[in-house]
C-alpha cells in the first residue's frame, strides 16, 4: 500500500515540474560553474537574433530530421524485432489536466528545451569540439544526450535530432534556433 502512495504522488504534475525544474538547475548550475571559472559569458554560446537564412537553415535541418528519424524507425521496425516504435516516452506529467496542462507544457516545452540545449549544445558539444573532430564531439554529445533520455526507443530518436541540432548550431552559431527546434519537436509531442 505504501508503494501505491508514493507512485500517486509521484504520478502528480507538479511533481514532475519540479523534477524537470531541478535537473535543469543541476545542468545549468554546472554550465554556470564553468563560465565562472573560466571567465566566459554565457553570450559566447551563441544567443543573438537569428537571421533570415540562419531560420531557413533551421527549417531545412528540421526537415531532414523528420525524415531521417521516419526511415531509421521504419528500418528498426523491419529489421529488429525487439524495437518498439509505439512505447511512449516516459517524460512525467501522466493525467495532467487542465491547469496541470500548463505544468506539463512549461516542463516540457520551454524549461528543458532551454537548459539540454545550453548545457548539451551549447556547453557540452562547444566544448567537445575545441579537442576533438566536429564528428566525434557531435556523437559523444548526441549519445550523451540519447542516454539522458533513459528508453532506447526515444534515445534513437533524441540522438538523431541530436545530430541536426548540432549541424544547426555549428552551421549558425545560433544556439536559439537550437532552443527552437527543440521546443518544436516536444511541443509536436506534447500536443499528441
Amino acid at each position: 500500500e505504501q508503494g501505491s502512495a508514493e507512485t500517486d504522488i509521484l504520478s502528480q504534475p507538479w511533481v514532475s515540474l519540479v523534477i524537470t525544474g531541478a535537473s535543469s538547475a543541476l545542468m545549468l548550475g554546472v554550465v554556470w560553474l564553468f563560465l565562472r571559472s573560466k571567465k566566459f559569458s554565457i553570450r559566447d554560446f551563441g544567443f543573438k537574433k537569428p537571421t533570415l537564412n540562419q531560420i531557413g537553415v533551421a527549417l531545412l535541418a528540421y526537415a531532414g530530421y523528420f525524415v531521417s528519424f521516419l526511415v531509421i524507425v521504419l528500418l528498426l521496425s523491419a529489421f529488429v524485432p525487439a524495437f518498439n516504435a509505439e512505447e511512449a516516452q516516459d517524460v512525467g506529467f501522466v493525467g495532467a489536466k487542465g491547469w496541470q496542462l500548463l505544468l506539463a507544457f512549461l516542463g516540457l516545452v520551454v524549461i528543458a528545451p532551454i537548459s539540454e540545449e545550453i548545457f548539451f549544445r551549447g556547453f557540452l558539444y562547444r566544448g567537445l569540439r575545441r579537442s576533438w573532430p566536429i564528428w566525434v564531439a557531435a556523437i559523444v554529445t548526441s549519445g550523451l544526450f540519447a542516454l539522458a533520455h533513459g528508453q532506447w526507443n526515444v534515445g534513437i530518436d533524441t540522438f538523431i535530432l541530436s545530430l541536426f541540432l548540432i549541424f544547426v548550431y555549428q552551421k549558425t552559431g545560433n544556439l536559439w534556433l537550437s532552443i527552437g527546434m527543440h521546443a518544436t519537436k516536444n511541443l509536436i509531442a506534447f500536443l499528441f
